[in-house]
């Protein structure tokens, strides 16, 4: 089945504790990047008395529970548990924490290996009981991180694998990326520059899902202060920006006629000018034959913001408010390419070809239309593979177009389709 691409929010594990206290995740919704805080536990073994074990072979117990006990396999110096070993703790004689590895006053000291009873696993250096040197931590929601640890946390350089396929390679501090970093996202959003508290804050580019790239300067995770962005489906502003809008002084360059103006923006808009809401409704294309067994024509395509079978023309005005809004740069009065009989032929043989070739991913390609309704090029940000990319470009090179309008005469601007492709049996 085929998806058009919508944007959205993301909600992800923001922080999670690792040890031997339980694993906590809270949740929480960015509009970009996905960030995940590692910070595991920091108690200490201040009180002597915090012990576990035979006596002359005592462990550490940071965090003592009720009919608690433990089994060590290796050597006892000094009264506490020393050497390379094996250590298990068990609850109510139920196993929990395994760690195999060498130990030190009767706490993890050394290079060992330590798995929690819910799947965290944990390989590497450790230090009075803390992780501490080169580790690597798989979590079992998935996460798994690869690189420094200073008493107990992520710290340094490193690596962090989301799940969803999503990657931060960059700096940590105290548990949060926190310095210079490259996030990648699984929709193709990528941004390098400045993290501070798990936030991209300071300068750095970003580039969307759409292929829009902006660089400049960033403030609690958004597009916030002076910076430039280039818009794939034309046109670029460059000045002040408030969460991720314009806002403030700033420089235009409208999509198609390439006019520039320089004023004062508020909320994306230029100054005075007002934004209708446009409409949330989905439109779906079903395939032309049921299959076989059945009379029910299965949808093959679905999350669309515009209807399939409708030209440009046949458009409602709050339909072409929709389309309007995938151009940021579009000047007020003027209009996109759109294709000449409607969406439905592109899309049901991308929808075909996605099948042949048992293509899944993201497809995000903008072809350019000239002033005669031609497709000049093709520019692709995303695709599942060069075979799609190849197939889908020659589609859309031979599709023909309503040409766009600017300032009342015909204009070059791209068309961008945008799909989300998964298989079904």
């Amino acid at each position: 089945m085929l998806e058009q691409a919508v944007p959205m929010g993301l909600k992800y594990p923001l922080r999670v504790y690792l040890y031997r206290p339980t694993l906590l995740v809270f949740m929480k919704t960015s509009s970009s990047l996905l960030f995940l805080f590692l910070t595991c536990s920091v108690a200490l073994a201040a009180d002597p008395q915090a012990t576990i074990g035979e006596p002359g072979c005592l462990v550490i117990n940071t965090s003592p529970g009720p009919d608690e006990r433990i089994t060590w396999s290796g050597g006892c110096k000094d009264g506490f548990a020393s050497g390379k070993g094996v250590l298990q703790w068990y609850a109510k004689d139920v196993p929990g924490t395994h760690y195999e590895g060498a130990m030190e006053n009767g706490q993890p000291h050394g290079v060992g290996i330590m798995t929690r009873k819910s799947g965290d696993k944990v390989e590497g250096e450790f230090k009075n009981g803390l992780i501490d040197g080169q580790v690597k931590i798989a979590y079992s929601n998935g996460v798994k991180y690869e690189g420094d640890a200073k008493k107990g946390v992520p710290d340094g350089h490193g690596a962090m694998v989301f799940p969803n396929k999503t990657r931060y390679v960059g700096d940590f501090k105290n548990g949060r990326p926190d310095g210079r970093g490259v996030y990648v996202v699984a929709n193709g959003t990528r941004y390098e520059g400045e993290v501070q508290n798990g936030k991209r804050n300071g300068k750095g580019v970003l580039r969307n899902e759409n292929g829009d790239e902006y660089q400049g300067e960033f403030k609690d995770g958004a597009i916030d202060g002076i910076g430039s962005m280039v818009f794939m489906s034309g046109g670029r502003y460059e000045g002040s920006w408030k969460r991720n809008q314009f806002d403030g002084k700033g420089t235009i360059t409208y999509a198609g006629s390439g006019k520039t103006v320089e004023g004062e923006f508020k909320d994306g808009l230029p100054l005075g000018a007002t934004r209708t809401t446009p409409s949330t409704t989905k439109y779906s294309m079903k395939e032309d034959d049921p299959a076989l067994g059945t009379n029910i024509r299965r949808p093959i395509v679905t999350g669309g913001g515009l209807p399939f079978n409708k030209t440009y023309a046949e458009l409602t005005p709050d339909e072409k408010q929709v389309l309007s809004l995938q151009y940021p740069a579009l000047e007020e009065g003027d209009e996109p390419p759109f294709p000449l009989h409607g969406l439905k032929t592109v899309y049901r043989g991308l929808s075909a070809l996605a099948g042949k070739l048992r293509a899944e991913g993201h497809l995000v390609l903008y072809v350019k239309v000239d002033a005669e309704g031609k497709a000049k090029s093709v520019s692709v940000v995303a695709s599942p593979s060069t075979e799609m990319t190849d197939y889908a470009a020659a589609l859309v090179m031979v599709e023909k177009y309503k040409t766009a309008v600017c300032g009342g005469k015909p204009c070059e601007m791209p068309f961008k389709f945008s799909l989300n492709m998964t298989l079904t049996p």
